[in-house]
């Protein structure tokens, strides 16, 4: 009985064994499987950060060297302060002063990219609201393919921010449209166009949404629509700076050379 007793516990303890064995296998299995696909996120996370931080610089460095030795004794000197500074409260006034001096020097897409990074901190619709603006200068105002489609990509981004931010406020809609405008998707080319259609009959007397409506018809030389448009404009601002000026365009599009001339003197005057 003893003797069976033994053989019993032997086998008992060789099955516990066994069994102990196969859970920590399990267990190893499943935490390395389960937690794989996570690192695998994380590493392609870094990977994507990396790129980002490395094509900003990129850009940066080819900007610096379009620059007088004066401009980038200038830009460093920022760099070294914003280095220095050891709240976000300094930082973010050093980033200001990058990101006006990157402006005023003809680079939106830096100036923008340190308006980002306040609006980071800030996390507020006018902080976003001024990224996606200055970006979306950057993608009006660049030759560059590469800088035209790295604008549009950021301007999008902090222009839905603002907008989830501050949902009344039209200007980060009206902008987000021109951001489709400029480079329209490639499944879907009208989105921007549509968009702007939309807010027109969301907010019919909105001059800003008329005045891009009418802008965009005369590019496409749908001239009695674009007429429709910037006459609505005018009646509900007599004085709005862009509307006369595209009623100028409009009308030498027209070949109506009296019109043309009344509003071409008007634009001259109020752009002065």
């Amino acid at each position: 009985m003893y003797i069976l007793f033994q053989k019993a516990t032997r086998v008992n303890k060789k099955q516990l064994g066994l069994g102990l064995i196969s859970l920590l296998l399990f267990c190893v299995l499943y935490f390395v499987l389960d937690t794989k696909p996570k690192k695998q996120q994380l590493l392609e996370k870094s990977r994507s950060a990396n790129l980002e931080s490395t094509g900003i610089q990129i850009i940066q460095k080819e900007a610096k060297e379009t620059l007088s030795q004066d401009q980038r004794d200038f830009i460093t000197a920022l760099e070294v302060q914003l280095n220095q500074e050891e709240n976000d409260s300094l930082k973010n006034i050093r980033r200001e002063e990058l990101s006006s001096s990157w402006f005023k020097m003809g680079h939106p897409a830096i100036s923008g990219y340190y308006a980002e990074k306040i609006a980071e901190i800030k996390e507020d619709g006018d902080a976003w609201g001024i990224t996606g603006t200055t970006f979306f200068y950057g993608l009006q105002s660049y030759e560059s393919e590469k800088l035209k489609s790295f604008c549009q990509k950021r301007s999008i981004k902090a222009l839905e921010k603002a907008i989830s931010l501050d949902p009344e406020n039209v200007d980060y809609k009206i902008n987000l449209a021109l951001c489709y405008v400029e480079i329209p998707p490639k499944d879907n080319p009208m989105t921007g166009i549509l968009q702007l259609v939309g807010l027109n009959r969301e907010f019919p007397d909105n001059v800003k949404v008329l005045n891009q409506l009418g802008r965009l018809a005369i590019q496409t030389n749908q001239l009695d629509k674009a007429l429709e448009r910037l006459s609505s404009a005018e009646k509900l601002s007599p004085d709005n700076k862009t509307t006369i000026c595209l009623l100028a365009e409009l009308y030498s599009k027209k070949k109506e050379t009296n019109l043309a001339d009344k509003y071409v003197k008007q634009c001259n005057e109020l752009i002065k």
